[in-house]
């Protein structure tokens, strides 16, 4: 990994970036992720109909208007299905416990991997940036059968990332918050809801 972080910067140096980034390598949303970070969360197999993301729902939310733009989304990466280059998910994470920071091991061993990466492409990490999610973009991918209350479950995901966050910019990289959620709440609600029931809720 840290010969593949590497090989992003230089490309990005070579394109003269200002800002760099390691390329999102820790971003899986895998069972590794979760069970490095937190207590409470399990790997479930799919049931018939359903999908590992709230993402699969907006899809279908959108359509057709956006079928073209998706067909093409989908070969890229966005949701894993069948008949695409991705192969189709088999399970989703589901909170079914109390969710338990278990600290920054995790985070401090992929902190360091890229601060390897950075330095062996010959770039300062002050000129790099490490995204961490944020806990309304996790939303769309950690199903909640355990928080009584949508308050209790985002303020278990927010406890998470404090110590992601912090201990990013302790060792020195700007964080960016990765959370496109901030800008498309509306089209995670599933069942849908209206547009003046999302205003009641915000």
């Amino acid at each position: 990994m840290q010969a593949g972080v590497a090989d992003r910067v230089r490309k990005q140096m070579a394109l003269r970036n200002d800002i760099h980034s390691d390329g999102e390598f820790w971003k899986a949303r895998d069972e590794h992720y979760y069970t490095s970070r937190v207590t409470g969360v399990e790997m479930q197999p799919l049931q018939p109909g359903e999908g590992p993301s709230i993402l699969v729902h907006q899809q279908e939310r959108h359509m057709p208007e956006f079928r073209e733009f998706y067909e093409v989304y989908d070969q890229l990466g966005n949701i894993p299905r069948p008949g695409v280059v991705n192969p189709p998910p088999t399970h989703k994470a589901v909170i079914t416990g109390p969710m338990q920071y278990k600290g920054q091991d995790a985070i401090t061993h992929e902190l360091a991997v890229v601060k390897a990466g950075i330095a062996a492409a010959g770039a300062q990490v002050e000129d790099c940036f490490f995204p961490v999610l944020g806990p309304g973009w996790l939303g769309h991918f950690l199903f909640n059968a355990y928080y009584p209350t949508e308050e209790a479950y985002v303020y278990a995901m927010a406890a998470m990332f404090k110590g992601e966050y912090e201990a990013v910019v302790d060792a020195g990289f700007i964080l960016q918050i990765d959370d496109p959620g901030l800008a498309d709440k509306f089209g995670m609600f599933y069942p849908p809801i209206t547009v003046e029931a999302f205003r009641k809720h915000v």
